[in-house]
């Protein structure tokens, strides 16, 4: 059916509200915002690590996932996709759990996570952005040509041995910073 016949089955009733077809799609599985964005909340799953699984598995390399505000226990990423919050108000970012760790093993990106536990950057190429490392949190780098920049609180960024290329930028609080490779580090 167009779109111009499905609009002209709607009317408006005399209290301003619209009457019309069922919205449905045939494709009953997808939980795509469009073709290469994800909301992980929107997923089937217990939990909100079962939920990021789920929309995971679904996107393709390149794609983007937009993280719940919820605390994430410790995950593993081998694709290439992105996981962000958009929500810049403060101390509203999705958590890292204290104790957990994320490992980002595949060139991917992160903006706007609250890190209590710890995240690795295992692969090369990943860019890190605005996040939040709390108290005795680390972000550590271990792949050449990471780009953290945004980074707040009071945890340390530490780039590895045999790291090179990397950069840091705009850091604030009382995050500190280690460049045990060859880096761009403040």
């Amino acid at each position: 059916m167009g779109l111009f016949r499905f609009l002209n089955q709607w009317r408006e009733k005399k209290d301003g509200t619209l009457e019309g077809p069922a919205l449905s799609t045939d494709d009953t599985t997808t939980k795509r915002i469009s073709d290469d964005r994800h909301f992980a909340g929107d997923y089937d799953g217990a939990t909100a690590n079962d939920r990021l699984s789920a929309a995971i598995t679904e996107a393709d390399a390149g794609d983007v996932i937009f993280l719940e505000k919820a605390t994430y226990n410790s995950l593993t990423l081998n694709k290439e996709v992105g996981l962000v919050f958009e929500d810049n108000s403060f101390g509203t970012a999705p958590k890292i759990a204290s104790g957990e760790t994320w490992t980002i093993a595949s060139e991917s990106g992160l903006q706007g996570v609250d890190i209590s536990g710890s995240v690795v950057l295992s692969a090369n190429q990943i860019d890190a952005e605005n996040v939040t490392v709390r108290g005795s949190a680390t972000l550590t780098v271990d792949g050449n040509g990471c780009l953290i920049s945004h980074v707040h609180g009071g945890g340390s960024v530490e780039f590895n041995s045999g790291t090179t290329n990397g950069e840091i930028g705009i850091v604030s609080g009382t995050v500190s910073v280690t460049d045990n490779g060859t880096n761009n580090t403040l």
